[in-house]
């Protein structure tokens, strides 16, 4: 999961720090990452989809819109945050 991480942080032209909280249901999984250097961090969080034995990071805003595919139960963490 780290690398899927770091390939999505390099889009945002950040570094990821540390993977804060990680949560799977079936194929979908939702996480905490922390972006940035010690004396500048950011949390955000992604919604990724698994595709065989690959992760892949989604739009927050396409899979989080009802009715959603994400499950129930990563919905506090994926679509109800930041």
């Amino acid at each position: 999961m780290l690398p899927v991480a770091q390939a999505w942080a390099k889009t945002q032209n950040s570094t990821v720090g540390q993977i804060t909280t990680l949560q799977c249901s079936g194929d979908w999984g939702a996480a905490v990452i922390t972006l940035g250097s010690a004396s500048e961090q950011t949390d955000v969080n992604i919604v990724l989809k698994s595709n065989g034995s690959d992760w892949t990071v989604q739009n927050r805003q396409q899979v989080c819109a009802k009715p959603s595919p994400v499950p129930a139960s990563l919905q506090a963490i994926a679509c109800n945050s930041n």
